[in-house]
């Protein structure tokens, strides 16, 4: 329970723990274990053995296709913040604002066609790609490293 206080503070004010004989908490663990408590025990829905309702699909039109063109690139990249740190990219925004003009076509040309390419997937390939074991790359990945720092640069 929330004891009301007349002085102005941004603090919330102690409440009163009703697992503990309603003492009162001050300290903003013990406040936040108390109301933590009040919102879990009001919002436990008994809802395991309920089937869900029947779902109305309101919207009739899907995109087919995604078309970026030029000028969608230009607005995106005209909005970045040339005084922003550069990404792990390593590529600043004060050098994309600088090359805007000259960079939207091809990267308009780049994400249109990963785009179109994307939903030409095959499905084994998808299979084969999830399937594949993350643990013999990186096997195969120092082996590469180990041979490459003991062979001889000439």
């Amino acid at each position: 329970m929330l004891i009301k206080s007349d002085r102005l503070t941004h603090d919330i004010s102690p409440l009163r723990d009703p697992d503990q004989n309603f003492n009162l908490a001050y300290e903003g663990t013990e406040k936040s274990e108390i109301l933590n408590k009040y919102f879990c025990s009001i919002s436990n829905l008994d809802d395991a053995n309920k089937d869900l309702p029947e779902f109305d699909d309101r919207c009739h039109d899907f995109l087919s296709q995604i078309i970026v063109s030029e000028q969608d690139v230009l607005d995106i990249v005209s909005t970045l913040d040339a005084n922003k740190a550069v990404g792990p990219d390593i590529v600043s925004n004060r050098m994309l604002l600088a090359v805007r003009n000259e960079i939207s076509k091809p990267l308009c040309l780049l994400f249109n066609k990963s785009l179109h390419d994307r939903a030409s997937i095959c499905p084994a390939e998808v299979e084969l790609f999830c399937m594949h074991d993350h643990r013999e790359a990186e096997i195969n990945r120092l082996d590469c490293q180990k041979t490459n720092a003991n062979s001889s640069l000439l």
